[in-house]
């Protein structure tokens, strides 16, 4: 009997992974684990049991994780929304870290963990492609990259202390889709994002300089964490990311807007006061990850796991785009 524990179940693509495992065989039963209570049937879920637990309790983990096979790590503060830099690094890190050690506790034989290309930051030095043996140097003041980075290094002693727990990182790019609308939903009222996505109005993207980005979609994402759950043997890290890259230019010809070249310096302080407002869910932080190319090969993942994504760059991002298109009211009501 096969029982997988995921933490972060209800997120981006936590949803899109369950799925997956709900119509995986090998998989018998799905721990659900997070703080606040939700129903699996009202997502379909039959192989779920949800188990109340958060990252910073030890205690709560250890009775999450009472006889599982594998642990999927996928809950993590990607927009941090004004929540403390001391608080969103005592969850990605340190919670991360319990995390891991409760697997062990449980005798857990894998773990799944969900990185991200941003671990190896974005820098001017950047090989093109990244492979998964560049190193995961993140960016110092960017406490998305910072984190990701620190937990890789975390792993690193993680596997040498633990070298019979198989540990599987995942690092896919930017991850776009259905359930990728209510992430970047936020104090901007979804109508008036409708609006601009469904042309009423024209809309403009400044562009301060971005680097070429890749998108993929969340049920690739989750097809490659069932694989890493199901397979025999597996280990090491996966990049992850649709074929093709886009511009900024291919931005704004897939949203319908017009690209605006915009000076860096201004975006970073126009950005920084809407943080401050919160009008904008995250600072300026972004717009540097985005000035220097990370650019992955998905080399590995597609030979080693047979992983063959439905979707590339842009088809990703177009359906995000339907999607986010589809939950405003406002142009179908003017239709």
């Amino acid at each position: 009997m096969t029982r997988v524990a995921i933490t972060g179940a209800t997120g981006i693509f936590g949803k899109a992974l369950c799925a997956h495992l709900e119509r995986d065989p090998a998989v018998d039963e799905i721990i659900g684990v997070a703080r606040r209570p939700f129903d699996p049937a009202a997502h379909g879920w039959t192989k779920m049991t949800f188990r109340s637990g958060d990252v910073l309790q030890p205690d709560q983990l250890d009775a999450a994780f009472k006889e599982v096979d594998t642990v999927v790590h996928l809950a993590f503060t990607v927009l941090d929304r004004g929540t403390h830099p001391e608080q969103v690094r005592l969850v990605n890190v340190e919670g991360s870290a319990n995390v891991f050690a409760a697997a062990v506790r449980a005798g857990a034989k894998r773990i799944v963990y969900a990185s991200s290309v941003a671990a190896y930051g974005a820098w001017p030095d950047n090989p093109v492609p990244i492979t998964e043996s560049h190193p995961t140097r993140g960016n110092p003041g960017f406490y998305y990259a910072e984190h990701k980075a620190e937990v890789e290094t975390l792993l690193d002693s993680f596997e040498v202390n633990h070298p019979d727990v198989e540990v599987v990182r995942i690092r896919p790019c930017i991850v776009v889709g259905p359930n990728s609308v209510d992430l970047f939903r936020g104090p901007v009222p979804t109508p008036l994002v409708g609006v601009f996505l469904s042309r009423l109005l024209p809309a403009v993207i400044p562009d301060p300089g971005l680097a070429p980005v890749q998108f993929v979609h969340e049920d690739d994402v989750a097809e490659v964490f069932a694989l890493a759950v199901t397979r025999p043997k597996v280990r090491g890290a996966y990049n992850l990311a649709g074929g093709g890259t886009m511009e900024a230019a291919d931005l704004a010809s897939a949203i319908g807007a017009v690209r605006l070249p915009f000076p860096a310096g201004l975006a970073r302080r126009l950005v920084d006061v809407a943080y401050r407002a919160r009008i904008s869910p995250t600072g300026s932080a972004w717009i540097d990850m985005g000035a220097h190319p990370v650019v992955v090969d998905t080399t590995r993942a597609r030979t080693e796991l047979g992983w063959i994504p439905k979707f590339d760059t842009r088809t990703a991002l177009e359906d995000m785009l339907e999607r986010y298109r589809a939950a405003s009211p406002l142009p179908r009501l003017l239709s």
